[in-house]
């Protein structure tokens, strides 16, 4: 008798979407799309298009970094950004890409849809215990667009047409990225890379790669610098006032720190008014200190903030947080009459929760279950 051949993840998946024909899948994306992100949906878009299944993307938060934006200007792709009026109500399916932690009023407003697939390279988080009818998780890669690499080179789409071309270059773009320019790669990011490479295109490469930075980012990052609060090799900073656009400019002062001989890892917040979620206080975590565990460490600085709200599901070496700024009046145990009174209590908080935490090793944060420190 002979066996039958076992399908490949990308036949699986294929399968799966040819029952969803003539519908339209959200793909969701936590917090603001990078360029994993992006080149994983757009990959997905040309999988679901073989099965005549349209796609609709989705995320919590604008498009920041230039590079971005311009990549999404690149591939002529839209991406709505989820408010308290985005109605899902409708919704035939959706997808999770480089991520499994969905946003909580995201998964209300789905009201019971239909998991369809996720593909990620971190750790596997499903909240309610929800699952989809697709995974494809690789904690071995170092970026979700090496996965998507994968499928399309299986299915013969990355060639020298235009459109191969096209994602060739941004699954290129996405595993330089997500791989810190291969300083965390595996060799099956590399063994992706090189089949990819024949096919890019450098010069759309290289315009993407080699952005300048923003004035706006240098001005936040020396604000950051000269309001720091120093606890042994990990740093504190508070800065002025950000809209939701400028958000990412937290993450560039707090990835500069980190170069800093003598700091390894640094944390950077600011209140932030965004139109889709009112006034938070937000902040990006960078770390260079492999034992450090950015969800756990932020985790103990705030245990009493039962959701952080920030995409912490990412690299190791990055974390981030997103507080409503009235948690705070509710933490005061006291009415703060204004929005500067609480921001101002918000700043003290963080600043006394950090210094107390000087004596105590922040790099125990680490998960023990998976690696030894």
């Amino acid at each position: 008798m002979v066996r039958s051949r076992q399908k490949t993840k990308v036949e699986e998946l294929c399968s799966l979407l040819d029952s969803y024909s003539g519908k339209t899948l959200d793909v969701i994306c936590r917090g603001a799309p990078d360029p994993d992100f992006i080149g994983s949906a757009r990959a997905f878009q040309e999988i679901a298009a073989l099965n005549n299944v349209a796609v609709r993307y989705l995320s919590t938060a604008p498009v920041g970094h230039a590079q971005n934006r311009e990549e999404l200007t690149l591939i002529d792709m839209g991406i709505q950004v989820f408010g308290s009026s985005t109605d899902l109500s409708h919704c035939e399916g959706y997808v999770v890409l480089d991520s499994s932690d969905i946003d909580k009023r995201v998964v209300k407003a789905l009201n019971g849809a239909s998991w369809v697939a996720l593909v990620d390279h971190h750790d596997p988080y499903f909240f309610n215990g929800a699952r989809p009818r697709f995974m494809d998780v690789r904690q071995d890669v170092g970026s979700t667009c090496t996965i998507f690499a994968s499928y399309l080179l299986e299915k013969g789409m990355v060639d020298a047409s235009p459109k191969g071309i096209l994602l060739a270059t941004i699954l290129n773009f996405g595993i330089q990225i997500d791989t810190d320019q291969f300083r965390s790669a595996t060799s099956e990011d590399y063994l992706m890379m090189a089949q990819l490479s024949r096919f890019s295109d450098r010069e759309a490469l290289n315009s993407l790669m080699y952005q300048s930075t923003p004035r706006g980012f240098m001005d936040t990052y020396f604000e950051a610098w000269n309001r720091k609060l120093p606890v042994d090799q990990y740093v504190l900073a508070s800065v002025s006032e950000l809209s939701a656009d400028d958000r990412d400019a937290m993450a560039f002062a707090a990835q500069q720190m980190i170069k800093v001989k003598g700091i390894d890892t640094a944390i950077v917040y600011a209140m932030v008014n965004d139109p889709n979620n009112g006034i938070t206080v937000q902040g990006s975590l960078r770390t260079c200190d492999k034992r450090v565990r950015p969800k756990k460490l932020l985790d103990t600085l705030f245990p009493d903030i039962q959701d952080l709200g920030g995409d912490c599901g990412g690299r190791s070496s990055m974390g981030g947080f997103k507080i409503p700024l009235d948690s705070f009046e509710i933490l005061a145990g006291i009415p703060l009459a204004s929005k500067s009174a609480k921001w101002e209590y918000a700043q003290g908080e963080i600043r006394s929760r950090f210094s107390q935490a000087r004596g105590y090793r922040f790099t125990n944060l680490c998960d023990c279950s998976r690696k030894k420190c």
